[in-house]
């Protein structure tokens, strides 16, 4: 039987890592047992006992009595792994290419998922190198289907799919080909780069209320006459959700995915206090800024909402209701690094805006009952759009 084909946006056809080490350092990173000896095995025997033969942690499931994980310990400064070459590249990619990796190093930062007809990749934007085909690839977002020997590279991302998990909005479950209906019309209305993203974002959120207040999802529509008003209010409440002071200490260890900015700038200290302060050097730094930054602002909303699903503490959920907060999360960062740092919003920090705004909001898994959310039309308690 034929593998599924493997389905991905256009605009990340041209996705390629930057080869800085930014996801070999820095935290613990769990392999598989699987993954582990593929590694044993490139390397044989010999060589295997010398690299992999300490400073191993095993995590047991106590419920299966099984190995769920194995972390390596991190050496150096940087903490990295130790496979981490210095020049940012990794030595068991260079000497025994892409099939001799763990799942996680081949996967980061890709999300796969089968639709029952293919596997669907997606993008995370945590990734510096996704941000860059954002800001500088006009590539449409557009679906598109490979068959998995024409690009090795993508397929290997597949090999490991999760299960695609039902739907449920405001009582409504939608099918696999409504969800994909709907995401069409979402990708055809944000082609439009010369409307500001706000304006996007809340005609989008009146369209997932309709469907909560009843609407047919075959009657999805982006359509830009309501008032954006109530939007503006429910959008800066998005911004508001997080302490400056909790988003500054989340900063730190997001810090190694930047490349745009000098991070160790020691301006950067005063960041939990622009945080809380953020519409002042919105006003002074941002606004003049937006014909600048709108096509990456529309683009990343392009990018999103192609994700119908993400992935947020190793649990799948559905990925549109967090946009909304994404996006208001990285215009208030944006504004506080500009304030920091005394000088205009560029492409620079909005992407380091965005990336870290995506990682709070796949980093965290926040009861829905602690957001605000979009309901002028339904009523609806949960808003799970």
């Amino acid at each position: 039987m034929d593998e599924p084909r493997v389905t991905l946006s256009a605009a990340m056809l041209g996705y390629k890592c930057n080869q800085k080490g930014c996801c070999c350092k820095g935290w613990v990173i769990p392999f598989n047992p699987e993954g582990l000896g593929r590694i044993a095995d490139a390397l044989g025997q010999e060589e295997a006992q010398e690299r992999l033969g300490w400073g191993l942690q095993f995590v047991v499931d106590d419920v299966k009595g099984e190995i769920e994980a194995v972390h390596f310990e991190r050496v150096g400064e940087d903490d990295r792994c130790r496979f981490l070459e210095p020049q940012g590249g990794c030595e068991i990619h260079r000497r025994f290419g892409t099939e001799a990796l763990p799942d996680l190093c081949v996967n980061f930062p890709v999300v796969a998922y089968d639709t029952g007809e293919s596997v669907e990749l997606h993008y995370e934007a945590v990734c510096p190198s996704v941000l860059d085909q954002l800001a500088h690839d006009p590539t449409p977002y557009l679906a598109v289907a490979l068959d998995r020997e024409l690009r090795p590279d993508i397929a290997i991302r597949a090999r490991s799919p999760r299960e695609r998990p039902q739907i449920d909005l405001g009582g409504l479950e939608l099918s696999w080909e409504q969800l994909t209906l709907i995401r069409s019309r979402l990708l055809d209305a944000l082609v439009d780069v010369e409307r500001p993203a706000i304006e996007h974002l809340s005609a989008i959120s009146y369209a997932f209320d309709r469907l909560r207040a009843g609407r047919p999802p075959a009657d999805f529509e982006v359509s830009y006459g309501d008032p954006v008003e109530p939007f503006f209010d429910f959008f800066d409440a998005c911004a508001g959700v997080h302490s400056g002071e909790v988003l500054a200490q989340m900063w730190r260890p997001y810090r190694r995915f930047i490349w745009d900015f000098d991070v160790k700038d020691e301006r950067l200290g005063d960041l939990a206090f622009w945080l809380d302060r953020w519409t002042e050097p919105m006003e002074r730094w941002m606004v003049d800024q937006e014909p600048l930054l709108r096509p990456l602002l529309v683009r990343f909303l392009a990018h999103r909402y192609f994700s119908i699903f993400i992935m947020v503490r190793g649990e799948l959920i559905f990925a549109y209701g967090s946009v909304p907060h994404a996006q208001a999360l990285a215009l208030r960062v944006a504004a506080a690094l500009s304030g920091a740092l005394g000088r205009p919003t560029d492409l620079g920090i909005m992407k380091a805006a965005l990336g870290f705004s995506d990682y709070i909001y796949r980093g965290l898994k926040l009861p829905m009952s602690s957001l605000p959310w979009f309901t002028p039309l339904s009523g609806a308690p949960d808003g799970r759009g």
